[in-house]
């Protein structure tokens, strides 16, 4: 079987159990330094650029859906943090009130 060409290959993006878990398990270590941030500051950061090198060493990308990370600060000051497929769904977010992580399909 012939491999597919990386143009067509970065049309299908994975989305299945291990690489959920994985981009979960780095989110996590991101979710860690968005909360000391928090402590030592008094709010989130306007960009997860601001947490390196001091919170975080680096931003290490999702593996899973299209390997984007979705961060933004709403108006109430809280944070939110996903990553998803091309498109919208399924998508996979941290739940700050539970400290749990959430998919939507």
């Amino acid at each position: 079987m012939r491999a597919l060409p990386p143009e067509v290959r970065g049309m299908f993006q994975p989305w299945f159990g291990s690489l959920v878990d994985t981009s979960q398990q780095r989110g996590d270590a991101i979710i860690s330094a968005l909360e000391a941030y928090h402590a030592d500051h008094g709010q989130y950061p306007s960009r997860l650029g601001d947490l390196v090198p001091r919170y975080i060493d680096r931003i290490r990308r999702p593996t899973a859906g299209d390997r984007q990370c979705r961060y933004s600060v709403g108006w109430d000051g809280s944070d939110t943090l996903s990553f998803a497929a091309s498109g919208e769904y399924p998508i996979s977010w941290y739940d700050a009130q539970h400290h749990r992580w959430r998919v939507d399909d």
